[in-house]
């Protein structure tokens, strides 16, 4: 079985022109995952992460790609199981809470979602790293009920319709009802 996903995982990688058996294979594999995360090549990014946890094993940075890219393909649920997973890895890594807190809003877990995003700030915070600016524009809206500053962050991402509709859902929802969690 493991020979089969090493060959499939190796063909995946050679159709992006990445040999797993160079020198090279770490950077090169890198280099091309933050390119296409940055380019919004959401389906080729979960292609390529599958492919390298398929041969390395998981490790928390990759499985936090694999669900950001399966978030944005609309999988919510598998998205965040990748993302708890990746958490369980590496506890500290802000991005990944931030993640994890908009799986539980599409989920209509708002409680939740507002307490991992308030712990992804505070890791954030302590650790001196800047959250990725969808998980920053959704930690504005949830938190501190701040739409036009959500608004700045999030700009780029409401044009699909699944931000858009998860944005107003939590715009639109009565300050009585919001969960707020710290001292937001």
């Amino acid at each position: 079985m493991l020979a089969l996903l090493n060959r499939k995982a190796t063909k995946t990688l050679r159709r992006f022109h990445i040999d797993p058996d160079a020198g090279d294979f770490l950077e090169s594999i890198t280099s091309l995952r933050s390119r296409l995360l940055s380019s919004g090549e959401y389906g080729h990014l979960e292609r390529v992460c599958r492919a390298y946890i398929d041969l390395n094993g998981p490790d928390a940075e990759w499985l936090r790609d694999l669900g950001v890219a399966q978030l944005f393909l609309g999988s919510q649920a598998a998205a965040s199981r990748k993302l708890r997973r990746s958490r369980d890895l590496d506890r500290r890594d802000p991005a990944t809470v931030g993640y994890l807190g908009i799986c539980h809003l599409f989920a209509g877990r708002e409680a939740e979602g507002a307490e991992s995003l308030h712990h992804a700030r505070t890791l954030a915070d302590e650790g001196g790293q800047v959250l990725p600016d969808l998980v920053e524009g959704f930690a504005w809206a949830v938190l501190d009920g701040e739409f036009e500053t959500a608004g700045d962050f999030l700009r780029p991402f409401l044009k699909l319709r699944m931000w858009r509709r998860l944005f107003d859902q939590i715009a639109f929802t009565p300050i009585g009802q919001r969960a707020r969690t710290g001292p937001f």
